[in-house]
């Protein structure tokens, strides 16, 4: 959604056929487990022999992993320690974790952290509770940021010109008959979250869902994630959860900010 890919891209110091091998990995997202070349030309443009051998080089490196049976290949787990490493060597995890996790065990709710990339926002953490279970949510996981409540309190940070190309460049369609779409409304719901310092989003991405997120800032007061709270909920419940919860998720975010500088 809206992040570059390697044929959008070019310059002096830019080496196509590396970006072309992130191009076929990139093939494995939207729940595409196992693929053969002939998909993987398809998907990234590629002339059939030049996929063949990206591929080739890609399970020759371990990065991808053969069936014998099928000839079809998938993402190896190898691709993990990519993941340990970036987890293990941000500041900003580091210092969150241990407020996240007395941030979930005080409101006993579902509790995550998320990064902005492009038009997406990426799931760092998540420590998901029993009550609010996603099978798919795990580490990793991309959302639009338009219409999620972590997505909004960073854009809400953002310059405005910022935040606004992110918005005009996204895919805004309706995720949920709730899903808020129009761009003059979307601008005016980041000046309301930029003023009062968090996010409360109900039902605009999964139906049923309310989130409750905040934005966590840097020592020159840049968005560098969002602390968010998630739970099942129904109609009439918005305000009573929201004065519950937002004094704790505020708390927390001030110490996470805190700890990097910020000094608000």
């Amino acid at each position: 959604m809206g992040r570059r890919s390697g044929s959008q891209v070019s310059g002096p110091m830019f080496v196509a056929s590396l970006a072309k091998g992130f191009q076929v990995l990139e093939c494995f997202s939207n729940g595409r487990r196992e693929l053969g070349i002939t998909e993987i030309s398809r998907l990234t443009g590629l002339e059939k022999s030049a996929a063949n051998r990206l591929v080739s080089t890609l399970n020759k490196l371990g990065y991808l992993t053969r069936n014998p049976r099928s000839r079809r290949y998938s993402l190896s787990p190898k691709l993990l320690t990519h993941s340990f490493n970036f987890l293990n060597g941000n500041p900003v995890i580091e210092l969150a974790m241990p407020r996240l996790v007395g941030l979930g065990d005080a409101t006993g709710r579902s509790v995550s952290l998320c990064i902005l990339d492009d038009t997406d926002i990426i799931y760092a953490v998540r420590l998901e509770r029993h009550e609010f279970y996603h099978p798919t949510g795990h580490i990793g996981e991309r959302q639009p940021a338009y219409c999620t409540s972590g997505g909004r309190a960073l854009l809400s940070q953002l310059p405005r010109d910022v935040a606004l190309d992110i918005l005009e460049r996204s895919d805004r369609r309706k995720m949920t008959p709730r899903t808020k779409t129009d761009l003059n409304e979307l601008v005016d719901e980041l000046r309301t979250i930029s003023e009062q310092f968090y996010c409360v989003q109900a039902g605009e991405f999964i139906r049923n869902e309310i989130n409750f997120s905040a934005p966590v800032v840097d020592g020159n007061q840049n968005p560098v994630a969002a602390v968010v709270i998630s739970l099942l909920y129904r109609d009439g419940e918005v305000d009573e959860l929201e004065k519950e919860l937002m004094p704790l998720l505020l708390q927390t975010v001030k110490e996470i900010s805190g700890a990097l500088g910020a000094t608000h």
